[in-house]
């Protein structure tokens, strides 16, 4: 995730179903280039050069993607939004049901993956 060469406010480092596999959070250093602000918002590309170029560079792909094409121009946004704020709290983390289920505690620094189901308590 280091590598990517976007600004360090549109990353998020991912937990994912194999970093949880062994009982404990393992992270393996994937992440996500996040498009949305906190507030639900596409982060523009004028405050965020980098992220910008990077999105440019991949502009083929994800403008071929479905939810690009319904999305009314916001053609870089992901299926889910993503609310940055999770990664700082802590939770539970569940993997999608499968055969044996490895619920972990996550101490606040990882966004969960689509595939995790998260429990967050205030």
């Amino acid at each position: 995730m280091n590598e990517l060469d976007v600004e360090l406010e549109r990353k998020l480092p991912l937990a994912m179903t194999r970093d949880i596999q062994g009982g404990a959070v393992q992270w393996r250093g994937w992440g996500v280039v996040n498009p949305f602000e906190e507030d639900g918002s596409l982060a523009d590309f004028a405050k965020y050069p980098k992220f910008a170029a990077y999105l440019e560079k991949h502009a083929a792909s994800l403008r071929a993607r479905h939810c690009a094409q319904r999305s009314n121009g916001s053609w870089y946004r992901t299926i889910d939004r993503i609310t940055p704020s999770l990664a700082k709290v802590q939770k539970l983390l569940i993997p999608d049901l499968k055969g044996a289920a490895h619920i972990v505690l996550e101490t606040g620094q990882l966004y969960p993956h689509h595939n995790l189901y998260e429990v967050a308590s205030n």
